[in-house]
């Protein structure tokens, strides 16, 4: 199948063409010469009438004699989805398929030894609520990390996104929960029930992976609740986490009032030259260096006692904090 940029469609709809796989070819060719006598807007409306047995006009008699030519393809279309809606998002004006849905069914007729297992599959996300579908075969989900924020506003402006075989990541902040996928067919978009026009979106790199991948429920609550649950498993090591940042923060705020107050005293003629403020900052500076001995020491012990944790992770978390810190602005 020729590589196109990965495109989003309705799951009722890819569900449609699969289950006229084998009739939609011969569809489109007589869908497109229908075009030819009758504008798309009148097709869509007549054919709609027609699969809920109502009658047609005289002028309008070659779309009822496309309606019985075409009877099993047009009703199993329309139950799996809408032949109206199904037509206007997906055909173009002169009848011919829209590059979107043409993406799946090439996928669909490449993988036709597996229909049962892709319909099975499309079966359950209808069953779990998820509408839209974006199929990427090129997409690698454990090179993403993902966040879910805890704090009371963040379910209105953010899905929580679900992968298998989650993992925790250790991070500094308390109401962030990180994470990554070691492994995953998908990444799902699960956006809170309370809010209306919520949908539930799937991106998948595959469409023939067992149904028994996907989470039994797609109920907000149950979803974070699941990934709430791997964080409690990750207690100890956020808290070393914390600790660490916690030390290597207020080192480097040590060490850069130490060079501030060195700086001070420098500048101050009747008090730079003195024998003891030499020994002093002498004193605080070995000091300081033994703090950061102390500090790298403890770094080594708690990435030993906790595999999840690197001295690269303290590193970047260390910064991101720093990072957020500078850039609060004072306003007092």
């Amino acid at each position: 199948m020729e590589q196109r940029v990965p495109v989003e469609a309705k799951v009722a709809d890819v569900m449609a063409v699969s289950s006229v796989l084998d009739q939609l070819d011969n569809f489109n060719q007589n869908l497109k010469e229908l075009t030819t006598k009758y504008n798309m807007v009148d097709i869509m409306h007549h054919l709609k009438r027609a699969t809920k047995g109502g009658s047609t006009l005289f002028r309008k008699r070659g779309i009822y004699q496309f309606y019985q030519e075409n009877k099993d393809t047009v009703d199993t279309i329309d139950k799996n989805s809408d032949i109206f809606m199904f037509l206007s998002l997906n055909y173009k004006d002169d009848g011919t398929m829209k590059t979107d849905l043409s993406y799946y069914y090439e996928y669909l007729l490449n993988h036709n030894d597996e229909k049962q297992r892709i319909q099975a599959l499309l079966q359950e996300l209808q069953r779990l609520n998820i509408r839209e579908i974006t199929l990427n075969e090129e997409a690698d989900f454990t090179k993403e990390e993902y966040h879910l924020e805890m704090w009371y506003y963040c379910p209105i402006l953010n899905p929580i996104v679900y992968l298998e075989n989650i993992k925790v990541l250790p991070n500094y902040e308390k109401n962030t929960i990180k994470y990554h996928s070691k492994r995953s067919n998908y990444k799902l978009l699960i956006g809170n029930e309370r809010f209306k026009h919520t949908i539930n979106k799937i991106v998948v790199n595959n469409m023939t992976f067992p149904i028994e991948c996907l989470p039994a429920s797609t109920s907000y609550d149950i979803i974070r609740d699941s990934i709430l649950s791997l964080a409690k498993g990750t207690k100890e090591s956020k808290k070393a986490l914390q600790n660490a940042v916690d030390l290597d923060v207020s080192l480097q705020d040590l060490d850069a009032q130490m060079a501030d107050t060195c700086n001070t005293f420098t500048r101050i003629d009747e008090v730079n030259s003195k024998p003891e403020l030499v020994a002093a900052l002498t004193q605080i500076q070995t000091g300081i260096a033994a703090l950061y001995g102390i500090k790298r020491d403890y770094e080594a012990e708690i990435t030993i006692e906790n595999p999840s944790l690197s001295q690269q992770t303290i590193k970047e978390e260390t910064k991101q904090y720093v990072k957020r810190r500078d850039s609060m602005i004072d306003i007092d």
